[in-house]
């Protein structure tokens, strides 16, 4: 049997234009639904409220729509990723139903903080939505002054010692540190230092920076450095027995005096020392300590006896050119007593010699026809962990000059 096949179904075309008209007044209907309330224009770039001022406004645009006589218009913040998925209400807008602009005024909340935020209206009866705004920054300012470093300066004990100086009761990672006026550097609530200099904070508040600013703090960089406070006359000092030096410590403010196991030998800026040994000398301006090492040594020879005998020590007694004579010198190469100077009835004479011993009895220079030309570089460098010398002026066998040289580098 043939198998009948069901007819088509013609549709009219009257029918088919009305369903297209009627497809087009339900898409038309919904975009005049989506475009009923335009996206809001909040009349600010940036924000930055404050306690003392937290009023910013909102221009709100709508289609012509009949909206209820109890329509309420919501103005929502997003949160600072711009999501309106837990939106914060920023102001309720009645009794303006027959409007198509207005305003709205609001103010922002103590937790805002962040860069992208939106807003966007949506009305009560009918439930419409609109597009967000664009995206903007609020940084909520509680307080516009920054306590730094308990409002005190620091000191830098030498060139490279470092200080840390820091926000207190800070309550943010962020800041802007300034020295001398000039941006230095972006670091959190501490900022360690090793120049001195005039240093402040600002709070990183994006476009708000610049608003919360801290007091100036003053580091100095302090002169007692080692290379500032001096042990005179030396740092290595060789006696004879029954010999004593006195040490006298320049360039700070206190001075205190120790012995290698650590007993106090005294205060202020002079210490007899007698006693073989390593003594240690700590000099003290405000916070800042300098500690320098003194090394003695103590020989049984009495070099202020070598070679010469009671004969020589009685005309050396006499002899008017021992006043004369140098007994400290600083061949440091400032031009100032870098040279030991010997009267000029002691120089260039062939038959005159003088001789330079260090403290164990070791010579260090021997000529004739002196020319006032000791130390040299070489011979400073041989004697540069002497800082007592001894010396001997012969003329024929008769001793013309004989004592010790200080040698301050």
């Amino acid at each position: 049997m043939k198998q009948l096949s069901t007819p088509k179904r013609i549709v009219p075309h009257y029918v088919l234009s009305r369903l297209f008209l009627l497809s087009t007044f339900l898409f038309l209907s919904n975009s005049a639904f989506a475009q009923s309330i335009k996206a809001p224009k909040p009349l600010f770039e940036y924000a930055c409220p404050q306690p003392n001022f937290n009023s910013f406004e909102v221009a709100i645009e709508i289609e012509p729509q009949d909206f209820a006589s109890d329509n309420v218009f919501i103005v929502e913040l997003s949160d600072d990723q711009g999501s309106f998925q837990n939106p914060q209400i920023l102001s309720a807008v009645e009794n303006q139903n027959e409007e198509l602009f207005f305003y709205s005024e609001f103010s922002f909340d103590e937790n805002v903080y962040g860069s992208s935020y939106q807003i966007r209206v949506r009305s009560t009866s009918p439930e419409f939505v609109s597009e967000p705004s664009s995206a903007f920054e609020a940084h909520y300012i509680s307080d516009l002054y920054l306590k730094l470093n308990n409002y005190e300066d620091v000191v830098l004990c030498s060139s490279e010692s470092t200080t840390t100086i820091s926000v207190d009761e800070s309550s943010t990672s962020r800041y802007m540190w300034y020295k001398d006026g000039v941006f230095f550097m972006e670091a959190g609530a501490e900022l360690a230092i090793s120049e001195p200099g005039l240093y402040y904070a600002e709070t990183y508040l994006g476009a708000c920076t610049g608003l919360v600013y801290s007091n100036v703090v003053n580091a100095t960089q302090d002169g007692n450095t080692a290379s500032s406070v001096e042990v005179k006359p030396g740092l290595e000092v060789t006696l004879s027995k029954n010999e004593s030096q006195i040490f006298t410590a320049t360039g700070s403010d206190s001075y205190e005096w120790y012995t290698e196991d650590g007993n106090k030998l005294g205060s202020g800026d002079k210490v007899d020392i007698s006693e073989e040994g390593k003594y240690t000398m700590v000099a003290t301006r405000g916070n800042c300590k300098v500690t320098k090492e003194i090394f003695v040594t103590v020989i049984d020879e009495d070099l202020t006896d070598i070679a010469l005998n009671e004969e020589e020590k009685e005309q050396l007694e006499f002899n008017e050119n021992s006043n004369k004579i140098p007994s400290f010198i600083s061949p440091n190469g400032d031009n100032i007593n870098d040279k030991w100077v010997l009267p000029s009835e002691l120089l260039n004479d062939s038959e005159v010699e003088v001789m330079i011993f260090t403290a164990n009895g070791n010579p260090i220079f021997k000529t004739k026809n002196y020319q006032n030309d000791w130390p040299n570089n070489d011979i400073a460098s041989k004697s540069n962990s002497t800082s007592i010398v001894y010396y001997m002026i012969r003329k024929e066998g008769q001793a013309l000059g004989k004592g010790s040289i200080t040698l301050v580098q």
